[in-house]
Parts: C-alpha cells; structure tokens; sequence
C-alpha cells in the first residue's frame, strides 16, 4: 500500500520559504518604523521652529532662555523617537541668540535611528553627518552660531532625563 503526503526535502523546502519571506518582512518593517520615527523628528523640529517663529513675529525678538525652559513655549516632542545612547542623554538642544538686531535660533536633535538633525533660522532643517557637541557652549558654534554673543543661550532638553519643560 502507498502512503501519500510530503517528502522531507518538499518540507525543508516550505520552511526555507517562509523563513525567507519573514526575513523580508522584518526587514521591511524595521526600514518603515525607522523612517517613521526620523520623520517625528523632523516634525518635531518644524514644529518647535514654527513656535520660536510665531513667538518672533508676536514680539520681534527670539524668546529668552527662560521663557522656553520655564514652559511658556509650550514645546512638545515624542521622546520615544529620540535616542538615548548619547552622552548625558544630549539628544535635542537648542541655541539662541537675543541680542538687539540678531535674532537668530538652531536646534539639534538625533533620533532612535542615529540620525541627525538640525534647524536653523538660517538654513531651516537638515540632515547632518557627525557628532554633536558633548557640551552646551559648543551647541551653539555648531549650529553656526557664536555662543560670545550677547544674548546667547543655550538648553538641552533631555540632558540627564527629560528637562520638564519639554512635554510629551
């Protein structure tokens, strides 16, 4: 009598398949959820600009450092999105600068993926290769400002934990 059903090499070659296809899907998935959260990055940043923008068009100036990181900014960010391998945690700063006739800001962030943003009032928002700074004074030379300014300041907004005034 016959028995009829699969041969080995017939299964061995149905899981090769499948775990291929798997192998393709989760490829694709990790490549999807790493351009979301880059693209919540960005969002985020155009959003924090469009307020500092809207803050300078009410009053003509750039807000002050304390009137952003007292909350009045009302700045939001999806931390999630946001890396924390970096040293102190340094992954979204921004740089302001208030003196009278130069009124300019950048922002600086890097996301889950590795990868690196910045807006600038001058440039607006780009990708960017390297390194931040390890250290406040140097955030604002590296968004093409001078930190010797007069009414130069700057704020980590995740340094050692998330500062409070950025919201979730």
């Amino acid at each position: 009598m016959m028995r009829r059903g699969f041969t080995i090499v017939e299964l061995l070659i149905v899981i090769v398949v499948i775990g291929i296809l798997a192998a393709i899907t989760i490829v694709a998935y990790n490549g999807i959820t790493g351009r979301a959260t880059d693209t919540t990055v960005q969002s985020d940043l155009k959003n924090f600009a469009n307020r500092f923008h809207a803050y300078q068009a009410e009053t003509g100036n750039v807000p002050a450092s304390a009137y952003v990181t007292g909350g009045s900014l009302d700045i939001k960010a999806v931390k999630s999105a946001y890396s924390q391998s970096t040293p102190n945690a340094r992954n979204f700063g921004i740089c302001a600068v208030t003196s009278p006739g130069i009124q300019k800001f950048g922002i600086a962030a890097i996301t889950t993926t590795g990868s690196r943003y910045t807006y600038t009032s001058a440039e607006g928002l780009k990708k960017v290769t390297g390194s931040f700074p390890a250290n406040s004074a140097d955030l604002c030379t590296y968004l093409g400002m001078s930190n010797a300014e007069t009414g130069a300041w700057t704020a980590w907004g995740s340094e050692n934990g998330w500062a409070s005034w950025v919201k979730s």
